[in-house]
């Protein structure tokens, strides 16, 4: 008999429960392909983030301008952070100015929360913390290619 009373009130949680998952948000077709980040030819880089909910969502990163940060070692030059902008379905977005060729490293303050980015596999892991990165294309004197 107990066993018919906990098989019952589980069927009736699985019912209330049902309609929720139907109601789920569905991601729009044209966020689902976001390439982040996408490097032109001209060596500007387009950063992009789908949150349609979000009220503000900044890039930190090193190929942005240095800012005066206080550390306990004291005034230190820190990444700099620049705005995104949003469009009318919720993709954020920011162009860099051409990049000479190099490593950099980036990540989100999405509401002012730190965020890695979720369209880019880069990313470098540390104890605390998910940094993505990308290498821009280089020329002959480009310390991260291959040459032969």
């Amino acid at each position: 008999m107990l066993q018919i009373k906990v098989y019952s009130n589980l069927m009736a949680l699985i019912i209330v429960l049902c309609p929720f998952q139907v109601m789920t948000q569905e991601i729009p077709k044209e966020a689902e392909n976001i390439i982040s980040p996408e490097i032109l030819e001209d060596g500007r880089v387009i950063f992009r983030l789908y949150a349609p909910h979000a009220d503000s969502v900044q890039i930190t990163s090193d190929l942005l301008p240095t800012v005066k940060v206080n550390s306990r070692f004291g005034m230190v030059d820190g990444p700099g952070t620049a705005d995104l902008v949003k469009n009318e379905i919720g993709i954020w977005s920011f162009t860099s100015e051409p990049l000479a060729p190099e490593l950099y490293s980036y990540y989100f303050l999405v509401d002012g929360i730190r965020t890695a980015d979720p369209n880019s596999p880069y990313a470098l892991r540390t104890s605390s913390n998910l940094t993505n990165y990308f290498l821009t294309n280089g020329e002959e004197g480009n310390p991260y290619s291959v040459r032969d």
